[in-house]
């Protein structure tokens, strides 16, 4: 008996699993490549690549061009004060 129910709750935990991986795979964070088009008026046909780049990833490292459009203001504190 102990052994059947071994096998048993095992099966079961395996289809909770393979339920359960496609669903928590699915509910993934949202995608790194969001988009963040130049401003009106840039001149991307002369720009360093280098530097629109750099200005991409930094746009990644402060959340995202949703999350900077949507931030309302920006302190700086200098020696901790």
């Amino acid at each position: 008996m102990n052994i059947l129910l071994s096998r048993t709750s095992k099966q079961m935990m395996s289809v909770v699993v393979i339920i359960l991986l496609p669903l928590l795979s699915a509910c993934g964070t949202s995608p790194r490549d969001e988009a963040n088009p130049p401003a009106p008026g840039f001149n991307l046909a002369d720009s360093d690549a280098r530097a629109i780049a750099i200005a991409d990833e930094v746009m990644q490292a402060l959340g995202g061009r949703r999350a900077w459009d949507k931030t309302r203001y920006i302190t700086w504190r200098f020696f901790g004060r």
